[in-house]
C-alpha cells in the first residue's frame, strides 16, 4: 500500500471513534489490522482496515461477542477475495457474508457514512454475485431499515439515503436493458405505490436473463404501463405494489390490462381475491425463482 494514501492510527481512531490503545489490542489480539510502516517506522493502515473495525463494532452493536465478530469480519473478508463469483443464480461464497454487510450498512446509513456504505456494498457484491447480493443482502438491508423506521429508531432521511444509495449502485445493471433481441418487460408500480426498489431489484434479474427491460418505476397510471407494453410489444407486464389499497383503486385498469397482456401482479399487496378479479397472474416471492418462473414460460411460448 502506498503510505500516502492510508492514515495512522490517530486518524483511524477519529474516524471509528475507537481509542488509539482499543485499535492497538485488537490488532495485537485478533489480527484485525494490518498495518504497513513507513521508511521512517510509522504505522499506516488502509481503508480495508477501517472497514474490518467498523464491521467489528457493526456486529458488537447487535449483540455479538468481539471475538465471534473479529471472525465473522475475517471470514467475509476472505470469501471476497475468492478467485471466481458465483455463476448468475448462486448462493454466494460465505453465508456469513450478508451477516457482516446487515451490520456494516445499517451502521453506515445511521451515520449517513456514503463512503463506508458503497464498501460494504463492494464487498457484497464481490463475495456474493450480484443476484446473491440483490436476495440475501440488500433488500433484507432496506427491509431492517424501514422496520427501523417504523420503530422510530431511524428517520425518513435515513431510508432515503439507504434507497437512493442502493439506486445508484443498481443504475449500471440497466444499460443494457435496450440492447439485445430478448423479450420485451414492463415495470411498473401503479398510482400511489412509491416504493419501487423492489421492482427495480428485479428488473436486474431479468435483465441478466436477456429480457429488454422498460422500467417505468413509481406511481405510473396503469393505462401507461399499457401504453409503453402496446409500443413495445411487450411479452411480460409486471406491476408491483406493497399494500392492497393500491391495488384495489386499480382493479379495473388492471383487468383490462391482464385481458390483453400477460400480466403479473407482485409485492404484499397481492393476495388470491385480487388475482381473480383481475385475472392476473401472481410470482413466488423470492425474486430469482420469479424471474426464472416468467423467463420459463416465456421460453416455452416460443
Amino acid at each position: 500500500m502506498d503510505p500516502a494514501s492510508g492514515m495512522q492510527i490517530g486518524e483511524l481512531s477519529r474516524r471509528v471513534g475507537m481509542s488509539t490503545h482499543a485499535l492497538r489490542a485488537w490488532e495485537k489480539r485478533y489480527g484485525l489490522l494490518r498495518p504497513t510502516r513507513t521508511t521512517g517506522g510509522y504505522r499506516i493502515y488502509s481503508s480495508a482496515d477501517e472497514r474490518r473495525v467498523l464491521g467489528v463494532l457493526a456486529l458488537r452493536d447487535a449483540g455479538v461477542p468481539t471475538a465471534e465478530a473479529v471472525l465473522r469480519v475475517l471470514s467475509a473478508q476472505r470469501a471476497a477475495t475468492l478467485p471466481a463469483s458465483p455463476a448468475p443464480g448462486e448462493a454466494g461464497t460465505s453465508g456469513e457474508v450478508p451477516a457482516v454487510f446487515l451490520a456494516l450498512f445499517a451502521r453506515a446509513v445511521h451515520a449517513f457514512d456514503e463512503a463506508v456504505a458503497q464498501a460494504a456494498l463492494d464487498d457484497l457484491v464481490a463475495s456474493a454475485g450480484i443476484e446473491a447480493a440483490i436476495t440475501d443482502g440488500i433488500l433484507p438491508a432496506l427491509h431492517r431499515i424501514g422496520v427501523d423506521w417504523e420503530s422510530g429508531e431511524v428517520t425518513i432521511g435515513h431510508e432515503h439515503f439507504a434507497t437512493q444509495l442502493v439506486r445508484r449502485r443498481l443504475s449500471s445493471y440497466s444499460l443494457t436493458w435496450g440492447v439485445g433481441t430478448g423479450p420485451v418487460a414492463v415495470l411498473g408500480c401503479p398510482p400511489g405505490e412509491l416504493h419501487d426498489i423492489t421492482l427495480l431489484c428485479f428488473g436486474v434479474l431479468l435483465g441478466r436473463r436477456g429480457w429488454r427491460i422498460r422500467y417505468l418505476g413509481a406511481d405510473t397510471p396503469v393505462s401507461e404501463i399499457a401504453r409503453a407494453a402496446r409500443a413495445t410489444g411487450a411479452s411480460a407486464v409486471i406491476v408491483a405494489a406493497t399494500r392492497d389499497q393500491v391495488f384495489a383503486q386499480a382493479q379495473v385498469a388492471l383487468g383490462e390490462l391482464a385481458a390483453t397482456y400477460s400480466t403479473y401482479l407482485a409485492g404484499r399487496g397481492v393476495d388470491a381475491d385480487l388475482l381473480t378479479r383481475t385475472g392476473a397472474q401472481s410470482l413466488p416471492a423470492d425474486l430469482r425463482a420469479a424471474a426464472e418462473q416468467i423467463t420459463e414460460t416465456v421460453a416455452a411460448l416460443c
